[in-house]
């Protein structure tokens, strides 16, 4: 079982309007407006089949419009419900917009969603320091068990499209203050919050934190899968960042990085199995 734990879908029409969305949405004209690839539902599965991915984490855009948000919504739980389980569907909110969210979440309570995301801090407007403003959102993923997925960015380093101000630090302040059922999928290796897994503190309250591998190419060398494997174990998920990335190229890189084949099984499978994104 392979599963890609985080990819992005957009209906046709989105991608036909994509111009019109670029001027009104700041953080979609920075990661679509310039050509970058788009994608639907349709070419995920497409994409799956080509680089033998049985089911993939399907997540809309955080859209800074509770309209577009919702309009997103409904294209991938309706992509989801037509594939026989092959994606697994995510919410997007904006934790900004809190009445709006909460009627989001609640609007797809009993669904086959599993979680919520993925948010941006910069494009949606949303303080992830400021606890108060999120613990509506958060108190509401943890009583329904969902995932809460949230972009995160390495505060050193090359600048890329995508990188933003929520780093380790700010997620430190959120973390600290979540409810400790709450689970979260901190995307692109956390911003590399996982190396502070060495810290007690951290190590104490980080059982329902997982790390995604989106993007990887980006951001590290091919020895972060087994260091990450060490300090988080059970708790890496592959993820391609498709179609930003493809999944046969992601896959590929987590083939050639040096894992023994349990560590592998675990890392493309197994850890998201576990975590109830199977």
């Amino acid at each position: 079982m392979i599963i890609d734990c985080h990819t992005h879908v957009f209906s046709p029409d989105v991608i036909e309007d994509r111009e019109l969305h670029a001027r009104s949405e700041p953080w979609f004209r920075l990661l679509y407006g310039s050509g970058a690839k788009m994608a639907t539902a349709d070419d995920l599965l497409r994409s799956m089949d080509s680089a033998g991915i049985d089911k993939s984490v399907v997540m809309s855009f955080g859209w800074k419009s509770d309209e577009a948000c919702a309009a997103g919504n409904d294209y991938a739980m309706e992509a989801a419900l037509k594939c026989g389980g092959r994606l697994i569907p995510f919410i997007s909110v904006n934790p900004s917009l809190e009445d709006a969210a909460v009627r989001e979440i609640e609007r797809w309570a009993g669904t086959d969603v599993r979680g919520v995301g993925e948010l941006y801090a910069d494009g949606q407007d949303f303080d992830l320091q400021d606890y108060g403003s999120m613990s509506t959102i958060t108190n509401a993923c943890a009583e329904a068990g969902l995932f809460l997925c949230i972009h995160i960015s390495e505060p050193v380093g090359h600048d890329y499209a995508g990188k933003d101000s929520t780093d380790t630090r700010r997620l430190w302040k959120f973390l600290s203050s979540a409810p400790p059922d709450l689970k979260l999928l901190l995307s692109h290796w956390g911003g590399g919050f996982g190396f502070y897994e060495l810290m007690p503190e951290v190590a104490e309250r980080s059982g329902e934190w997982y790390y995604d591998t989106a993007a990887s190419h980006l951001l590290y060398d091919d020895r972060v899968y087994s260091i990450m494997d060490r300090l988080a174990p059970g708790r890496v998920l592959f993820g391609s960042d498709y179609p930003l990335t493809r999944q046969s190229r992601m896959l590929g890189r987590v083939r050639k990085a040096g894992l023994s084949e349990s560590q592998y099984r675990a890392l493309v499978g197994e850890n998201a199995v576990r975590a109830g994104l199977g």
